[in-house]
């Protein structure tokens, strides 16, 4: 059985970090170039391995859309973190071998997809 890791992140600065408060919330600093994991209590630095890829995503449109994620085999895990207003987030099936299957919430919403192998 694998495990499907599709999580959003936050971000900004360190010093704009919220109080940690909500377990498994994550937020990457701009300026520091760190990602943290809340613990409920206090934040964890973490330090993931290296993506396999890292795409651009857009939406043409509200809703469903697919991006050829490259590898010779379906990812492990991916990690959204967004660059524009609104949300993009996996489908309930997020991955296969060849695609990366997502969902917008409106036109022309921006993410960074690390792809993990």
């Amino acid at each position: 059985m694998s495990l499907l890791l599709s999580t959003c992140i936050a971000d900004g600065t360190l010093a704009a970090r919220p109080t940690a408060s909500i377990d498994g919330r994550l937020y990457f600093t701009t300026d520091t170039h760190q990602l943290y994991r809340d613990n409920g209590s206090s934040w964890d630095e973490m330090k993931p391995s290296a993506p396999a890829a890292t795409l651009s995503a857009t939406s043409t449109a509200p809703g469903n859309f697919k991006i050829a994620h490259g590898l010779s085999a379906a990812p492990s895990r991916i990690s959204i973190l967004m660059t524009s207003a609104g949300a993009i987030w996996a489908q309930s099936t997020a991955f296969d071998a060849t695609y990366i299957y997502l969902s917008a919430s409106d036109t022309s919403v921006t993410a960074t997809i690390y792809v993990f192998a």
